[in-house]
Order: C-alpha cells, then sequence, then structure tokens
C-alpha cells in the first residue's frame, strides 16, 4: 500500500514517510472533496452532467442496443436554443456506467481514488525505469509528489474526470511503448476520451521532427494511428462542440475575465453568444486580423492570459469565489508562483540548451520538454486552463526539478574548482 514511490534503498524510512503522506494525502483530498459536497461527489467535476445525461437516459428507457446508442448523438436544446454537446460513449460506458447501475456517490469517490493511485503507479515506474541514473530516486520521488499537489490534477483525478483518464491511457501507452499494437490502442482509447486530444498528439508529433531523436521513426506509427480514430470521433461526436474553433482566439475561457470582451466584441461587432458559437474560417480569422491590427493586440493579450492561466495564476478569478474557499484560491496563487511559473520557464531554457547540446539531457526527456512547450503554444490559440495541462504538469514539474539538479551540480563543480 504505501510503496507509492520507489528507492534503492527499500528500508529508506524517508522514503516510507513520504508514500505514507502522499497516501494520507490522497485519501484525505477525497474526503474532504466528499464532505464539502455534502456527499454529492459527482457533482465535484463540472462535466459530469455532460457525460453522464447519455447513460442516465439509457438507464430510464427501454431500448436495445442500437437504440441507446442513438442517446449519445442526440441533441438537446440550450437555454439559447443552440444545439449542446455531444459526449463520446466510451468514456460514459467504462468510466460512468458502475456509478449509474450502484448510484453510490460514494463508490464513484473510490472509483477516484484507484484512477490516481494507479496514475501515480504508473508513472512512478516509468520515471524510475528511464531516469534513475540521472536524477535518482530521492528527486524522482519529489518531483511525483509535487506534481500530485497540483489542485486541477487532484480535484479531476479524484473525480474520474476525463482528463485525468485521457493521461492514465496515455501513461499506459508509454509504458508498453515497446509493444506497438498495445500502445496503439491505448492512444487510441485517450483520443476516444478528449476532444482536445488533437492538440496533444499533433504537438508530440511536431515536437518529434523537432528534435528528431534517433528512435522518432519507431514511435511515430502509434499517435497516427490514434489520430486517425480521433477523426473518426470527430465526424460522430466532437464536430457538436459550438464554433469552429478558430473563433476560440478571442475566447477567454477564464472564469471572471469577461471584461476582455468589452475590448474585443465592439470591434467584432457581435455579441458573446454569437462569438461562442461562430463557424469561423481560417481565412476569415486571418482577414479580420489585417483589417484591424488593434485586434492583433487584444488577441496577444489573450494568448498571453491563457498561456499564464495553463500556469494556475487566476488572474481576477482569485477575487471571486461563490463557495468562498479563499483557502483554495491562496493555495492555488502560492503553487502557480512557485513552481508552475518557474517550471514553465525552466522547460524553455532545458529545451532550448538541448536543441543547442543535444547530451545535456537523455534524448526522450528533451523530446517530453519540447511536447509540453508546444502544446501549450498551440492549445493557448484555442482555450487556457489547468485542467488541460493535466498529465503535462508532471512534465514541467520534472523538468523544474531537472533545472535544480543541474544548476546545483553545476555551482558545486564550479566551487570545487576555484
Amino acid at each position: 500500500m504505501f510503496k507509492l514511490l520507489k528507492t534503492n534503498n527499500l528500508q529508506d524510512s524517508k522514503t516510507k514517510r513520504l508514500s505514507i503522506a502522499l497516501f494520507i494525502f490522497i485519501i484525505s483530498s477525497a474526503l474532504i472533496f466528499y464532505i464539502l459536497s455534502d456527499g454529492n461527489y459527482r457533482e465535484i467535476n463540472a462535466d459530469f452532467g455532460l457525460y453522464f445525461d447519455p447513460i442516465d437516459r439509457i438507464k430510464n428507457s427501454n431500448c436495445n442496443f442500437v437504440q441507446c446508442l442513438n442517446e449519445f448523438s442526440t441533441f438537446n436544446k440550450d437555454l439559447n436554443g443552440y444545439n449542446s454537446w455531444i459526449p463520446t460513449p466510451f468514456y460514459s460506458i467504462f468510466f460512468l456506467l458502475p456509478i449509474s447501475i450502484l448510484n453510490s456517490d460514494f463508490f464513484f469517490m473510490i472509483q477516484g481514488i484507484i484512477i490516481t493511485l494507479t496514475i501515480i503507479i504508473i508513472l512512478q515506474e516509468i520515471l524510475h525505469s528511464t531516469l534513475s541514473n540521472k536524477l535518482g530516486s530521492g528527486l524522482i520521488n519529489i518531483t511525483i509528489i509535487i506534481g500530485t499537489l497540483n489542485y486541477s490534477f487532484i480535484k479531476d483525478s479524484l473525480t474520474s474526470g476525463t482528463m485525468s483518464v485521457c493521461f492514465l491511457f496515455i501513461l499506459l501507452s508509454i509504458k508498453y511503448r515497446s509493444n506497438i499494437t498495445l500502445s496503439s490502442i491505448l492512444l487510441s482509447f485517450a483520443a476516444m476520451i478528449r476532444s482536445n486530444y488533437i492538440f496533444m498528439i499533433v504537438s508530440f508529433i511536431i515536437a518529434l521532427f523537432i528534435f528528431r531523436p534517433s528512435y522518432y521513426k519507431k514511435f511515430i506509427l502509434a499517435p497516427l494511428i490514434s489520430l486517425v480514430i480521433y477523426f473518426i470521433c470527430y465526424k460522430f461526436f466532437y464536430y457538436s462542440y459550438p464554433g469552429s474553433g478558430f473563433n476560440n482566439v478571442f475566447i477567454t475561457g477564464i472564469r471572471s475575465m469577461d471584461y476582455v470582451y468589452d475590448y474585443l466584441l465592439p470591434r467584432l461587432n457581435i455579441t458573446e453568444t454569437q462569438l461562442f458559437h461562430w463557424d469561423l474560417s481560417l481565412f476569415e480569422l486571418s482577414k479580420i486580423l489585417l483589417h484591424d491590427i488593434s485586434l492583433i493586440y487584444g488577441v496577444i493579450i489573450l494568448y498571453s492570459y491563457k498561456i499564464m492561466y495553463f500556469m494556475g495564476f487566476m488572474h481576477s478569478d482569485y477575487l471571486f469565489d461563490p463557495r468562498g474557499i479563499w483557502l483554495q484560491r491562496l493555495y492555488n496563487l502560492i503553487y502557480s508562483s512557485v513552481v508552475m511559473t518557474p517550471a514553465f520557464y525552466s522547460t524553455i531554457f532545458l529545451s532550448l540548451m538541448s536543441l543547442l547540446r543535444k547530451h545535456i539531457i537523455l534524448s526522450w526527456e528533451t523530446l517530453f520538454y519540447i511536447w509540453s512547450l508546444v502544446y501549450i503554444f498551440i492549445h493557448s490559440l484555442y482555450l487556457g486552463d489547468p485542467r488541460y495541462l493535466i498529465g503535462f504538469n508532471f512534465i514541467y514539474v520534472l523538468s523544474l526539478i531537472r533545472f535544480i539538479s543541474l544548476t546545483y551540480k553545476t555551482f558545486t563543480m564550479y566551487s570545487k574548482s576555484i
């Protein structure tokens, strides 16, 4: 139970204490969420209703197999008369069917705990098998602990969120990367869960061609197969998401920052609702931006806001919390300032140094740093949110720990040479 973190010395009492502390933190966090929600654990994750409603409709109907699947393609109108999003059935069937059958929020909490522990165990196996000789067991354990303390990760994983489940399948595909068939299937499962998977896999492919490690051709097949699966899911499900995607260049996606629209909407001459459902093409977007330079400035500012929001900086939302849980806001501020923002810059530094001097760190490690940066730079054109960084947050923490370790070693060597 307590061997969440590994070490070369199995009797290391410090590692055992860290493992116990991490386990207690996960269980305590789940119980706190359960208590604060008054036992309505399923409602903690904002997307739960979207994915659960089709399952609930199937449960309360007498449909056969084909008719039941139609529940996932049935549009519901929102308050403005627009069609609502169609959820992907894979996640709903395999991860929400148990709670539908048992109707137990407590069981749903247990499922979230299992998913969280599984992610951590697989992650530490991958890191220890590939990086222990370079970083050491202690620093790898610290990386896992600090990454787990990310509020967005712990909240999403403990509530069986789609981003965490998607990350779990990506981790499994990395673990079994030597088996291309199995790795492709696992990545395809991830593609069937999240619409923003396209950003994850395209960023990875771009990173492969930027860094071009010696093995990059070997690992291109599995992502390409999952990309095909993604486009199949897009045809049946993801296409229902409002707008064209290009309209998101003007959408904040950030709570308590609607004042940004006071700058953008008059220049676009549309309403916020129209912006959200705007079927804007790339050509039209280019034409609009070239026609009004002030819009380019607004987009650059908004793009910067989204990158900062990715790093957990909540902007004006720090001052607005309808639940009144201000301690959580302070926690997010400290974590963003002390961990994620420095990690963002350390990832940029290590990536540039590795591109200039390819032997400074391991090639696969550099690949993952470049991947995480490309992902944020591309995704921020669409939306920026800490929960979309789930999984990548561990890469950023790793880069920060790696940067501190390299800096310390360099300083020590320099001190000894004087």
